[in-house]
């Protein structure tokens, strides 16, 4: 278990040692709104399209600690591709151990961890947003099976949920118009002592 009565910064305490924080560091110090569009390929789902959008004090401080004082400016011109690629390597790539925070059920059945591509990053006014592909270690057809799919931090440092007022963001192309996408309250999953119900996708045709 390591310590954090020191930390560098709060992209490192993030990023570098996520969940390793003790309890009573646990509430929310980090906010992140998503977006998210299953993917299908054939009658199978296959993929995650997602975005992240940070807040505003965290967007601040990952900036300036990995791309310097002058990009932390809103005002600064797109990321380069060099820049994109430091983000994803010193404040992205890390997750990796952690599954990105997703977690997907087949029937009530944990599958395995998937894997992400083609990420990028932009500015949005004064918060970071993350955009990536996440591949399912599998596909599945949502019309023979339950498919449930939670993006949240197990410790809950991070606060990760739905952009506020979307409650999704839709399919691509879904093998027939009966096929569904919705956002609610887990309640059979609890985080955080058990005191927050965190949001769970819900795909089915």
């Amino acid at each position: 278990m390591f310590s954090f009565r020191h930390p560098a910064s709060l992209a490192t305490l993030l990023f570098g040692f996520l969940l390793a924080a003790p309890a009573a560091l646990a509430h929310p110090h980090v906010w992140v709104d998503y977006t998210v569009t299953g993917l299908f390929t054939g009658k199978t789902l296959t993929a995650l399209r997602e975005e992240w959008h940070f807040d505003e004090d965290f967007s601040a401080t990952v900036l300036h600690d990995i791309l310097g004082e002058k990009t932390a400016k809103k005002a600064a011109p797109p990321f380069s591709a060099a820049e994109i690629r430091a983000l994803h390597d010193k404040a992205f790539e890390n997750l990796k151990d952690y599954h990105y925070f997703h977690h997907v059920w087949i029937d009530g059945q944990a599958m395995t961890a998937g894997r992400v591509r083609d990420f990028t990053a932009r500015r949005d006014g004064d918060r970071l947003v993350y955009a990536f592909t996440y591949d399912l270690s599998q596909p599945v057809d949502p019309a023979a099976v339950q498919v449930e799919i939670g993006i949240w931090d197990d410790s809950y440092y991070v606060d990760v949920g739905p952009v506020e007022h979307r409650v999704a963001t839709g399919l691509e192309n879904p093998p027939a118009p009966t096929c569904r996408i919705a956002i609610a309250p887990d309640k059979t999953r609890p985080i955080y002592f058990g005191s927050v119900f965190p949001p769970t996708i819900r795909i089915a045709c």
